[in-house]
């Protein structure tokens, strides 16, 4: 209407609209700017209560140290049950593991074959019974020497972006630079993980990787390579 009647010329008219459009697409991105730090912020809040949490589930100090190599691991009429849930995931198990032995432990999924296996080896604490490295009970043992003892791989396990060499050494990283680079090839070939049997085919893994164990297992760095599940 104001074109129409001569009041506004059309050159006016012309930089009102981009200034409208400009604005909007201003306004838009900011909305989304504030809706994402809105959703950050909410991570935080979430982040500071699970940090809270942790540092409230820290066992207390204790002296004593792990075994380093115990000839009996025994769980006995041990129960374990969840947070937060009414079923113990263990009730009553009682087993035992000798020095040389090959155990596997077989069952339906949920019967608590995992559970089991992370109170056997220090990460998680039972909610009644003992679990002990010959006649070590581990709740009287200070549990970080327990853990740098054992290795676990999970069902979830996680694969960190960063190097294969680091990946191999992660709990023991400041160790590297007093033990050399090259600490973690032993660890690595006596575990399996430099290579892969497929069928009668051995794959040397780690070595046929672009930079050998130094290179980066996460693909979206440069240079970074993916590991299959099996590998």
């Amino acid at each position: 209407m104001l074109l129409d009647t001569g009041i506004m010329p059309l050159a006016a008219a012309g930089t009102a609209v981009l200034a409208i459009r400009n604005g909007r697409g201003a306004l838009s991105s900011a909305l989304n700017s504030l809706n994402d730090a809105y959703e950050n912020f909410l991570y935080f809040g979430e982040y500071r209560t699970w940090t809270e949490e942790a540092t409230g589930r820290l066992p207390a100090p204790r002296e004593r140290l792990a075994l380093t190599n115990p000839t009996v691991i025994r769980a006995d009429n041990v129960t374990y049950t969840y947070p937060h849930t009414d079923t113990p995931a263990l009730r009553g198990v009682t087993v035992e593991l000798r020095k040389g032995e090959v155990v596997a432990f077989v069952g339906a999924n949920g019967s608590g074959k995992s559970t089991l296996a992370k109170i056997l080896f220090g990460l998680y604490e039972p909610d009644s019974g003992t679990v002990s490295w010959d006649d070590s009970v581990l709740a009287e043992i200070d549990p970080d020497s327990v853990q740098s003892g054992i290795g676990l791989i999970p069902q979830s396990y996680t694969q960190w972006p960063m190097s294969a060499r680091l990946n191999i050494a992660v709990g023991r990283i400041s160790r590297l630079a007093a033990d050399g680079p090259d600490s973690v090839i032993p660890a690595a070939q006596a575990t399996g993980a430099a290579e892969v049997i497929e069928v009668i085919e051995v794959i040397e893994v780690i070595e046929k990787l672009p930079y050998d164990y130094d290179t980066s297992l996460a693909r979206q760095y440069n240079s970074g390579h993916d590991l299959s599940g099996g590998q």
